[in-house]
């Protein structure tokens, strides 16, 4: 639960607010021009993923302005070169426009994920929502506050407590995955949608990006399951806002994630929950999956 507070007086939080709102300036004012059918400049990664000149423009403003604030951390961008992080202890990590196809289908489930990794683990981190006018950010005191730059207003969280007779479970999957029918992913899927539903009432929540963390910090989804391909810079912001709150995001194998620790950015499968005891009952049902 957020509750109305005053302005932070944390230096860092202050900074990333207002470069994110730059920016989010930038994706906006791409995104309605292409939204108003007008051409934008769209490419294709070697990974068959689309890029645009929003995700481009998001990067250019924020790496930049992280070069003048740390130039002494590097920074590790989905945008950027990912040849040189082999030594690296602290760095930055980034996502300039995390739902790039939520974009172009002209969803507005599209954010900008920004994180602080040390040895391994996320000491920092924000998610901004463009189209939502919404901010996502720790504080170095480990709270957790959002900031309605539309209206200046800001928020802090404070409720960490489990309900521990929730019968209404709201759980997450991705825009798309409930309508690709026949697929082993989607099937698994649907196998634990209904292993939780045994015990609880089950809805699920379609949602694009990180967003869906967003909205496990609102309450409005439990838990996120995810059997298909994500990279680093799409967890780690939304892993450390989950754990500030008194979750987390575990791989199947119950580990916490850590970050540039391995020779890929390729993320195993991880389940995603709101609460240790919503975690209790995410790892449950997948127990009994793989038994």
């Amino acid at each position: 639960m957020f509750i109305t507070t005053d302005q932070p007086e944390d230096i860092t939080v202050l900074k990333v607010v207002e470069l994110l709102e730059e920016a989010g300036r930038v994706i906006k004012k791409v995104y309605n021009h292409y939204c108003n059918h007008q051409d934008i400049n769209i490419d294709i990664k070697s990974d068959k993923s689309p890029v645009t000149e929003a995700d481009i423009a998001s990067h250019e403003v924020i790496s930049s302005q992280l070069k003048l604030w740390t130039p002494h951390i590097p920074l590790l961008s989905e945008e950027g070169v990912h040849d040189e992080r082999g030594g690296w202890r602290e760095f930055w990590l980034l996502d300039p426009l995390d739902g790039t196809k939520e974009f172009l289908e002209k969803r507005d489930e599209f954010t900008i994920n920004l994180s602080r990794v040390a040895d391994g683990k996320t000491i920092f981190s924000a998610i901004m929502a463009p189209m939502y006018n919404s901010i996502y950010i720790t504080s170095v005191k480990g709270e957790v506050f959002k900031y309605l730059y539309n209206t200046k207003r800001w928020f802090i969280f404070l409720d960490k407590s489990c309900d521990a007779h929730q019968e209404l479970l709201k759980v997450a999957v991705s825009q798309g995955k409930k309508k690709q029918k026949g697929s082993v992913r989607v099937s698994l899927y649907q196998s634990y949608f209904d292993e939780i539903a045994k015990n609880h009432t089950v809805e699920i929540v379609q949602c694009g990006s990180a967003y869906k963390f967003c909205l496990m910090l609102e309450g409005e989804i439990d838990i996120y399951p995810r059997f298909h391909p994500t990279y680093e810079w799409d967890t780690s912001a939304g892993q450390y806002l989950l754990e500030a709150i008194g979750g987390g995001l575990y791989s199947l194998n119950k580990e916490a994630f850590t970050y540039n620790q391995r020779a890929e950015l390729l993320n195993h499968e991880f389940i995603a929950f709101r609460n240790s005891k919503v975690r209790e009952i995410a790892f449950s049902a997948l127990d009994t999956l793989q038994r």
